[in-house]
C-alpha cells in the first residue's frame, strides 16, 4: 500500500484552503501547453484548481473511490500503488504535480526515479512533504511525543534530506517555497474566521520551515 486514504472528506470545500496548494500554484511554470501528472490527486481539489492553466490533465491515486469520483467529474483517472513502477510510458509529461504524497510511500527513492522517467527532457516536478526538523516537532520529541502522523507517515524528511534525494534522483531543485505556520494565532485567528498566516521561509529551512514546497526540474 503507497498510503492510507481517509476517505470521509470527499470534496470539502475547505481542502481548498489547504496552504501548500498556494505556495504550489505560485511555483508553476508557463503551464499553458503542458501535459501533466498529479500524483497522489485525492478528490482532485488541486486538480480543479490548475485544471484551467493546462493543456491536459491526467490525475492519479491509490484509492479507488477517489478515482471513481475523479473520473465522474470529467478528469482522466488512474489507480496505481506509488510503491511500484508507474503505469506510464516514458518521456510523456512536461509537468508533474505531488503534494503531501511522498511521506506516505515507502519507496519514495523509486516514486522518484519513476517520476523522471515519465517526464520529458527537462520536465517539471513540483513536490510538497512535511519538514519533521521543524522545531515546532523538535519540542514534541522533546516531551516524548512522536513523529508527526507516526504510523500514516511512514517515510520522514528533512530540507537537507530531501534536497539530496532529488539530486541522487536526477533532479535539480530551481526553486523553493518552504513555509511555516504561527500556532497560537493561526488558531486564533481560525477560530475568527480570519484566513491564517503562512510566511514563506528563506533562512534555515531545516529548522524553521514546517513544510518543504520545491519546484524541481528533470536533469
Amino acid at each position: 500500500m503507497a498510503y492510507i486514504v481517509n476517505n470521509a472528506g470527499l470534496w470539502r470545500q475547505t481542502d481548498n484552503q489547504r496552504p501548500w496548494y498556494g505556495k504550489a500554484l505560485s511555483l508553476l511554470p508557463d503551464c499553458r501547453n503542458f501535459s501533466v501528472i498529479e500524483l497522489g490527486s485525492g478528490a482532485g481539489e488541486f486538480a480543479r484548481l490548475i485544471e484551467p492553466r493546462v493543456k491536459k490533465i491526467t490525475c492519479v491515486d491509490l484509492s479507488a473511490v477517489y478515482v471513481k469520483k475523479l473520473k465522474q467529474a470529467g478528469f482522466e483517472a488512474v489507480r496505481t500503488d506509488f510503491n511500484q513502477n508507474l503505469p506510464f510510458s516514458s518521456r510523456i509529461f512536461s509537468l508533474a504535480i505531488s503534494l503531501e504524497v511522498i511521506e506516505h510511500v515507502v519507496q519514495a527513492e523509486l516514486f522518484l526515479k519513476e517520476v523522471r522517467r515519465i517526464l520529458k527532457p527537462g520536465g517539471w516536478l513540483v513536490l510538497s512533504t512535511p519538514n519533521i526538523a521543524w522545531w515546532g516537532y523538535r519540542l514534541m520529541a522533546l516531551i516524548g511525543r512522536p513523529p508527526k502522523k507516526e504510523g500514516y507517515h511512514l517515510r520522514f524528511f528533512t530540507a537537507i534530506t530531501l534536497v539530496k534525494l532529488l539530486a541522487e534522483s536526477g533532479f535539480i531543485v530551481k526553486k523553493t517555497v518552504h513555509f511555516s505556520t504561527i500556532p497560537y494565532l493561526n488558531r486564533l485567528l481560525v477560530r475568527l474566521k480570519l484566513k491564517p498566516v503562512y510566511p514563506i521561509i528563506k533562512i534555515w529551512p531545516n529548522l524553521l520551515a514546517q513544510d518543504l514546497v520545491f519546484l524541481c526540474r528533470k536533469k
